[in-house]
């Protein structure tokens, strides 16, 4: 794969103002259909670290800013910022899985929120817990929202 060549056309988004006045970045895309499906982070001048906002288009290349974020930090997990969005569809649900700065210096939490129309998203939380002091790899056992629903794809990394 590779090498790699930056589009003559770039940038693909770029701010427009509100909560995207600062910045757009960190893009997650997904093909569902004849869509491409945009996920990306945007900033503000206000102090936090991002929102989540989506846009759709029908190519992969020509994307229109989103008019309102659909995640927003209002939790304590996520207070400081949403940040990096990743995006998977298993069956009919979406699981955005996301950066919740919790507002704390050296404190990030990886968060999942769900969502079967792309309109209306549940946050159901972190992922992970966080170490005050430093990360440990043998914390990474996984309390996945899809393990507690029953579903047999998610496994936990370790104990």
């Amino acid at each position: 794969m590779g090498p790699f060549e930056d589009w003559k056309e770039n940038p693909i988004l770029s701010p427009t103002g509100g909560f995207q006045s600062k910045a757009v970045y960190n893009p997650s895309v997904i093909e569902q259909g004849d869509e491409f499906l945009m996920f990306y982070r945007a900033e503000a001048e206000d102090g936090l670290t991002g929102r989540i906002a989506f846009s759709k288009s029908s190519d992969p290349l020509h994307f229109d800013a989103a008019p309102e974020p659909i995640l927003v930090p209002d939790q304590d997990y996520d207070r400081g910022g949403c940040e990096d969005p990743r995006v998977v569809r298993f069956e009919d649900t979406y699981f955005l899985f996301y950066v919740g700065n919790s507002g704390h210096y050296h404190i990030s939490n990886i968060c999942l929120a769900i969502s079967k129309n792309l309109s209306d998203w549940e946050k159901i939380g972190r992922l992970l817990e966080v170490r005050k002091d430093s990360w440990c790899s043998r914390q990474a056992g996984l309390r996945c929202y899809m393990e507690r629903k029953g579903v047999n794809h998610a496994q936990k990394v370790s104990q």
